[in-house]
């Protein structure tokens, strides 16, 4: 056996008779199971539920028309008998609004050498489309945020306040109010920073909150990731990558909190989320490269069934 020169290795201590030049030698060994680092999936684009139909052909940009109802006046108006011997004047339908979602390409890539996969102690490819993948998902939740965070420039907490259970309550009976509709299983969504979520379950107590076992177990729901339980018609998923709106600003910590019904996120899809292998153009074809790819684009629908709260929480100045 030729024992390494130089590089990560242990001697055995040397025992009578040997000489230091003929030490024993244990060259380290390594595990060739693959672990991960501590991580949250970005999670927000299972809360669309609003997309384009019946597209005559891709475009960069799409726009989807949005009914409206008839206003209070001309329900007020319409109260009124009708006259036996007059016709009745006709009205205009409402005004149609339009919801323009833009897409746009998005995309990265890795390359290793022939050189470095022959030498790999892991099994490198599961490696890396596992982090590619983990980074597009981030991409997308960081879009739709940027692009909730756009169009819902009112937020209903302010500066050096927590959520409460009278927010939940206050919140579920305002969608109620605006009519926003519910979804499958008839909740809403609720996704926030483990720290809020630690503040409305104390808040909720014991008898109000419920874990997910007990209403998802069920053919018709199934619970989601991170999903934590269910208060007041909300049930609520847990995001570490919520947006902190004073992250570095050296204030306490305020994170955005998003409250979904369904109806209120829309997404354009031209290209939907996909690997790509890189051709390889080099004379020996030594180079390897592997790519995520999309081409999408999102938009707040009904700003009436998405909102933003953004709140402090116990705990976030303290270390343990």
């Amino acid at each position: 056996m030729v024992l390494p020169t130089s590089g990560d290795y242990t001697s055995v201590v040397a025992n009578a008779g040997l000489g230091a030049a003929d030490s024993l030698a244990v060259e380290t060994t390594y595990s060739l199971a693959l672990t991960w680092a501590l991580n949250n999936y970005g999670i927000m684009r299972q809360f669309v539920s609003k997309r384009p139909e019946a597209v005559p052909h891709p475009a960069q940009t799409v726009t989807m028309k949005k009914w409206n109802y008839f206003s209070e006046a001309a329900v007020t108006s319409a109260k009124t008998p009708l006259n036996e011997v007059a016709d009745v004047a006709a009205r205009r339908l409402p005004a149609v609004s339009n919801v323009v979602i833009e897409a746009a390409e998005y995309g990265d890539v890795v390359e290793h050498t022939e050189f470095f996969e022959g030498r790999a102690l892991v099994p490198f490819e599961a490696a890396k489309a596992t982090t590619l993948a983990d980074q597009s998902a981030k991409v997308i939740d960081e879009l739709i945020q940027d692009q909730i965070l756009a169009d819902i420039t009112e937020t209903v907490k302010t500066e050096g306040l927590k959520v409460t259970a009278a927010d939940i309550r206050e919140a579920a009976t305002v969608f109620l109010e605006d009519n926003v509709p519910t979804y499958s299983g008839g909740f809403y969504y609720f996704v926030a920073h483990p720290r809020v979520l630690a503040d409305i379950r104390i808040e909720a107590g014991t008898g109000g909150w419920r874990v997910p076992k007990d209403y998802v177990d069920s053919s018709l729901l199934s619970a989601l990731p991170n999903e934590l339980g269910e208060f007041e018609g909300f049930r609520f998923i847990s995001n570490n990558r919520v947006r902190n709106t004073a992250a570095g600003s050296g204030v306490d910590e305020r994170w955005n909190s998003y409250l979904f019904g369904s109806g209120g996120l829309a997404e354009h899809v031209v290209v939907p989320p996909q690997v790509r292998v890189a051709p390889q153009t080099d004379a020996l074809r030594r180079f390897h490269g592997l790519g995520w790819y999309f081409d999408m684009g999102w938009k707040v629908y009904e700003p009436l069934a998405i909102k933003v709260i953004t709140a402090t929480a116990t705990g976030a100045d303290q270390a343990l």
